[in-house]
């Protein structure tokens, strides 16, 4: 039973990827017109590296919600999971269809702030599920990074 609801934990963290993976594939246009006038930071990601940085970010989170889910006393922490992938979900929103640079690097500010929360209670909880968040950060501070990279440039 215990592997059923793991299984079920995990198939149910997966659907919310795939779905955010794929809502933010239609405003990730990185060809068009107000985004390809930008000067960019010479890291700048390009084409379909947003759509595979942001699938690898959620596929770490998958691991940690699904083992969180399973964890009564961690169950509190997906409401902090839920509001990083809504926050997740408004950024490429906020860049690539309302032009704010600066509204994209506070969310992206805001979500290094929660899963650095994450961390936090998570190193004081278990000894691996942290070890899960640390690609979806690395993910997030570069996109930081690239935000703030904008930001300067124009």
């Amino acid at each position: 039973m215990k592997y059923f609801k793991l299984m079920l934990a995990f198939c149910a963290s997966l659907a919310v990827m795939f779905a955010a993976v794929y809502f933010i594939s239609f405003f990730s246009d990185t060809g068009g017109e107000w985004y390809t006038s930008l000067k960019k930071p010479s890291f700048a990601p390009y084409g379909i590296i947003y759509e595979m940085g942001f699938f690898a970010a959620f596929a770490f989170a998958v691991i940690s919600c699904a083992f969180t889910m399973m964890k009564k006393e961690l169950r509190i922490f997906l409401a902090v999971w839920a509001g990083i992938i809504a926050l997740s979900l408004l950024w490429p929103l906020t860049l690539f269809k309302w032009h704010s640079a600066y509204g994209a690097l506070g969310i992206s500010f805001a979500i290094i702030i929660g899963l650095t929360f994450l961390i936090h209670h998570y190193i004081k909880n278990t000894r691996e599920l942290w070890l899960a968040i640390i690609p979806t950060t690395a993910w997030f501070v570069y996109i930081f990074a690239f935000n703030f990279g904008l930001c300067m440039l124009n």
